[in-house]
């Protein structure tokens, strides 16, 4: 059954008459009735009782009709749905970013960009900046937030900030009873203190390691975690240090009286953050105005 083929079935039923439905169709009486044989051949089966005034269905044309309407239902909604797509308002984007950064990036994202496309169906990842990386070039999603140690050939980057490291402190370590909170420092004025970090090949715990190996130190590492908001809070409890991101401060609370941070100095010890996307990827509206968004909230 084609949708056409359907379509004149369902006119004939519903004007009573192959000629009333010729006429609504503007095809001639015999063409019609044409078709229709040829159809009941096919299908080797009679539609119609022709000799009912008005025409009615046979049990067979009953269920071709039910199929009928069905069909044209479903090109009727596919039609929609492809001109939406067309329009790029309808869609679904996939979005990899880790964990900490969604909690504190996507809130600033999201009231924005679902109010202007309601229709857009978001699914999110989370997952490391290596793995979701990866999932990029793979083009298993969409967009991703990253800080990539050495960017791909096949991803495009669209920078969104550049972070500075601080060490975050409890304020009962030596470092914070005796530097000034928010002072500048040397990673090597931390030495002596105990560390909560990252595990390795994180992109903070690899910052990290360069600052420790380009400064000759060796500090106690307590534990360590996934989490650089898990990292934070331990830092308190345990009367410890540990690296966070200056982008990140005062985004999830504000800070209270048991704990300080030191911006690190150090050029190297900066790192890029972006959202990449497959050089390949057709970047539909409502991406594109993904990006806008996120470019905004990054400022």
């Amino acid at each position: 059954m084609n949708s056409r083929h359907a379509h004149y079935i369902l006119t004939v039923l519903e004007e009573g008459s192959i000629s009333n439905a010729a006429k609504k169709l503007y095809i001639s009486q015999p063409s019609l009735s044409q078709m229709i044989q040829a159809i009941e051949q096919n299908l080797k089966i009679k539609i119609f009782n022709r000799h009912t005034s008005p025409i009615s269905l046979t049990f067979a044309g009953t269920k071709y009709v039910e199929a009928a309407r069905k069909i044209l239902t479903i090109n009727r909604n596919l039609t929609t749905a492809l001109n939406e797509i067309k329009d790029e308002t309808h869609g679904i984007i996939r979005v990899g970013i880790s964990i900490h950064r969604s909690m504190y990036l996507l809130p600033k994202i999201l009231p924005i960009f679902t109010e202007k496309y309601p229709d857009v169906e978001l699914q999110l990842i989370e997952d490391s900046s290596n793995k979701i990386e990866e999932l990029a070039r793979n083009e298993e999603i969409d967009l991703a937030f990253v800080n990539p140690e050495q960017q791909l050939e096949e991803l495009e980057y669209i920078l969104l900030q550049q972070e500075r490291m601080v060490l975050f402190a409890s304020m009962d370590t030596e470092l914070a009873k005796n530097r000034a909170p928010e002072s500048e420092i040397f990673i090597t004025d931390a030495g002596h203190e105990k560390f909560i970090a990252l595990h390795r090949g994180q992109g903070v715990r690899v910052i990290q390691d360069k600052m420790f190996h380009e400064a000759g130190i060796s500090p106690k590492i307590i534990v360590e975690t996934k989490s650089v908001e898990v990292a934070r809070r331990l830092a308190i409890a345990c009367k410890a240090v540990t690296i966070y991101p200056e982008t990140m401060l005062n985004k999830l609370e504000n800070f209270n009286s048991c704990s300080t941070y030191f911006p690190i100095i150090g050029e190297q010890f900066k790192r890029n953050f972006y959202l990449c996307y497959n050089r390949d990827l057709y970047l539909s509206r409502f991406m594109q105005e993904f990006i806008s968004i996120a470019q905004a909230a990054s400022q």
